[in-house]
């Protein structure tokens, strides 16, 4: 098995400063990328069960570096054409004046994390940890190694072409032997409905929308073994993903593809597929063969009436396997401006093959060929991978592709996992479930009930305490008078699924906290809900920020007045809602020290047509670790807990470099020291209250969780600093007793102590 592996990199950051010796090889890196060298595909072969026992491929580029591929805004780097074929491996980038970019993005607005690659690919191939068809999102289960798109047709002088975002034997790599390529320029584009997002844009369809462009008019392309050259459909394809947080929603993540004809010849025999390898598998963070046990174990299903596939693990390796007992599917929703029901669906798997070299008429046959395969496979011994495509009915295809027409196809990824404590539903039928609920989001293109958005939230963390901040409504000024009021409270929604009619809808609000960051360790600590004779009437008195209406946003309210001062002769109006209101809650009995999530969700009043509905609780989630604030004059003293450190502490994650410990009490400014008992330096930390973040520290920010790192920052006390046991020699430090002294800018005030490590 051949394989060329660049070996990946990782850095760690300290504070202020970086490890020499990473921060040379960061940098090397980074020049590589730029000049377009640094990915090194690999083109392989798995064993008999997919690296069942074998070797793990290397990545191209360690995930914690900073230019590794985009993680939910943060930067990626140039890894694109033009592109050629250098003997016998995958097309390598080279350096280009005007470079098209391929990157990735991971969803992270609800509980089925999907990594989204601009050339048509889904999934990170192998090349990571990081979610791949993550469900639930944080239970290291993945349901999808890759997926991609396939379209086919003929061209007017009979020639049959087919284009793919990814086909059998491609692995460890975000650029398989693909034939669809970015839009030279673009990148990923992310918006969101939701006002208080950084990405709110009025055009969004959902809490977050990804959409790129990529096209096949790359002519020169050859596969290396291919039975023929490639050559293009001279396509674009417009693609979106779509996804809300709410219940019923939680688990679904869409998919819509515009296929645009930009050539000058029209396409006949239209075909659409999405090729995909669904395997479910845990990803063990103890051994570094995690896709160890995972295949030829494949439970895979067709349900036809639905246009399903649906796949689990069959478990018969036990544990770990019982920790990937959640299912996966992926539905074929619909077609336009060609109704699905006038088409003709297509199911067919095969098993893996890396070594079967297909030519374009085969892969159009197979996909156009109107058959549901529904053999169930063997376990233990087939391997399945699987396209579910649709053409016209009686093989006659969707009609004539012309210059600039389009087709839209759409396709829903879901989860499903046992709910039978909560909604009586087993994993299967919850997957059913969300199936059900995509293809209603669907036939409503998108236009869906909804409850109000989270509110914005401040997390102010304190002595085993945090306490959590928000309004009910916020104006939102572009132009002198001119905005829009934003917030749960004044958001108008659909009541009605029939009429669509909109109406204010608030009722109350919800606060969850959890000691983990996924969806099942949350609970709910209160409920509020106004007083109207629906619900349970406490109303919000409790809540209410003290001080009342926040005169700094409101000019002048009335009881049906939204906003006027005196220098704005405009006057805006809604219903009934005499005051906008801030609120605050005290969550105690917290733990110095320990990470906790916090959301506050709102809720409506339902309606005869629809029952009540919450906002997700990833809309606003936050991270924080509550802690001593800042000392003053010295008091109280600097600590160090736990004193002694043995081993572990209750908050590390299961690796070494999990761990780690606090200095508490710290002044507002300071350095830490820590010395060995000879009085060698073992390691400095600078902390500053208003700049410190524990990014350095792997434990609590780890920058290869892609769930959402801008929020994966921890709100802090301002009194506190973490150390993670490593040496400024990057090197674990040994059992003992340290030294540690604490002295404030400009030669002030110096405290010292000492703490032991018992390993």
């Amino acid at each position: 098995m051949d394989q060329l592996v660049k070996a990946g990199l990782t850095t760690r950051h300290r504070g202020t400063r970086a490890r020499p010796a990473a921060r040379t090889l960061l940098a090397a890196a980074g020049l590589a990328i730029i000049a377009g060298i640094a990915l090194a595909a690999v083109e392989s072969a798995r064993d008999d069960d997919h690296l069942e026992g074998g070797r793990l491929p290397s990545t191209w580029l360690d995930e914690g570096s900073e230019n590794s591929g985009a993680l939910n805004g943060q930067p990626s780097g140039t890894l694109s054409g033009p592109w050629s074929v250098p003997s016998g491996l995958t097309p390598q980038p080279l350096a280009d004046p005007n470079p098209a970019f391929i990157t990735y993005r991971i969803t992270s607005g609800n509980a089925l994390g999907l990594t989204v690659v601009n050339n048509g690919l889904f999934g990170n191939n192998f090349r990571s940890r990081s979610p791949s068809f993550e469900y639930p999102l944080g239970s290291n289960i993945d349901h999808m190694p890759r997926a991609g798109i396939w379209v086919g047709a003929v061209t007017p002088e009979g020639d049959t072409l087919l284009t793919s975002a990814n086909v059998d034997g491609s692995v460890s790599s975000l650029l398989p032997t693909a034939e669809l390529f970015p839009v030279a320029g673009t990148t990923i584009v992310e918006r969101s409905m939701l006002p208080e997002s950084r990405y709110y844009n009025r055009r969004a369809i959902s809490e977050q929308d990804f959409l790129y462009s990529c096209a096949d008019t790359a002519a020169s392309l050859v596969i290396p073994g291919a039975l023929d050259p490639h050559r293009p459909l001279n396509l674009r394809i417009e693609t979106e993903t779509l996804l809300f947080s709410f219940e019923g929603y939680e688990a679904i993540v869409i998919a819509n593809f515009k296929i645009i004809n930009i050539g000058t010849s029209p396409l006949y025999g239209l075909v659409a597929g999405f090729y995909s390898e669904l395997a479910t598998g845990w990803k063990d963070p103890q051994i570094a063969n995690w896709t160890s046990g995972w295949f030829k174990k494949k439970a895979l299903e067709y349900v036809p009436d639905s246009s399903l596939i649906i796949e689990h693990n069959y478990n018969l390796g036990g544990p770990p396997l019982y920790r990937a007992s959640s299912y996966a599917g992926i539905r074929l929703l619909g077609t336009k401006p060609t109704p699905l029901d006038s088409c003709l669906v297509s199911f067919n798997w095969w098993n893996w093959d890396p070594s079967k070299r297909w030519t374009d008429a085969e892969r159009y046959s197979l996909i156009s060929n109107g058959n549901a395969d529904m053999r169930s496979p063997a376990a233990g011994t087939d391997d399945p991978v699987e396209v579910l495509s649709v053409t016209g009915n009686n093989n006659t295809a969707f009609g004539t592709l012309l210059d600039g027409d389009t087709l839209t196809v759409s396709f829903a990824f879901l989860g499903g996992q046992d709910q039978t404590g909560v909604t009586g539903r087993n994993a299967r039928a919850d997957l059913l479930y969300n199936s059900g609920k995509a293809q209603a989001a669907y036939n409503a293109d998108f236009v869906i009930p909804r409850p109000p958005p989270s509110p914005g939230i401040r997390v102010i963390p304190g002595h085993n305490t945090v306490t959590l901040e928000w309004e009910g409504a916020v104006w939102r000024d572009s132009l002198g008078c001119k905005g829009t009021w934003t917030g749960p409270e004044v958001a108008i929604e659909i009541v009605d699924t029939q009429t669509k009619e909109r109406a204010f809808d608030f009722e109350g609000y919800r606060i969850y906290v959890s000691e983990e960051r996924t969806q099942k360790g949350f609970r709910r600590i209160l409920e509020r809900d106004v007083r109207d004779s629906i619900g349970y009437d406490t109303g919000l008195v409790d809540i209410f920020y003290p001080g009342g209406r926040d005169s700094s946003v409101i000019a002048a309210a009335g009881p049906d007045t939204l906003w006027t001062d005196s220098t704005c002769t405009v006057v805006d109006t809604i219903m009934a809602r005499p005051e906008i209101r801030r609120y605050r809650y005290t969550i105690d009995g917290v733990r110095d020290g320990f990470k906790y999530w916090v959301a506050v969700t709102a809720f409506d009043r339902g309606s005869p047509s629809v029952g009540s509905l919450e906002s997700g609780i990833a809309q606003n989630l936050q991270m924080v670790i509550p802690g001593s604030p800042a000392s003053v004059d010295g008091r109280p003293k600097v600590t160090v807990f736990p004193n002694p450190y043995r081993g572990d502490a209750a908050w590390d994650g299961s690796l070494r470099r999990d761990r780690y410990l606090w200095f508490a009490n710290l002044p507002p400014m300071c350095t830490i020291r820590i010395y060995t008992l000879a009085g060698d330096l073992v390691d400095t930390i600078d902390f500053d209250q208003a700049t410190y973040k524990p990014t350095d520290i792997r434990g609590i920010f780890d920058p290869t969780d892609s769930r959402n790192p801008e929020r994966d920052l921890p709100k802090l006390s301002g009194g506190m600093a973490a150390w993670d046991l490593v040496s400024r020699k990057d090197q674990g430090v040994a059992s003992g007793l340290y030294l540690y002294a604490v002295e404030e800018p400009g030669g002030g005030r110096r405290q010292v102590g000492k703490f032991l490590i018992v390993k």
